[in-house]
């Protein structure tokens, strides 16, 4: 999930793409995994995770 949100958050990949290599199924449960990740408060996350998703 948190690789999906980075490769989301940082490129400009589709969704089909980071699903096809992350072997996520589909564009829908990418977008579903990112958004929920995304819900996740920083302070919740492992550390290297926080500092990840913080910047």
């Amino acid at each position: 999930m948190a690789i999906a949100w980075a490769i989301a958050n940082q490129t400009t990949v589709s969704q089909d793409w980071i699903a096809e290599r992350l072997g996520m199924k589909s564009r829908q449960n990418v977008s579903q995994r990112v958004r929920q990740f995304d819900r996740i408060p920083a302070k919740e996350l492992p550390k290297p995770l926080r500092k990840w998703k913080e910047k």
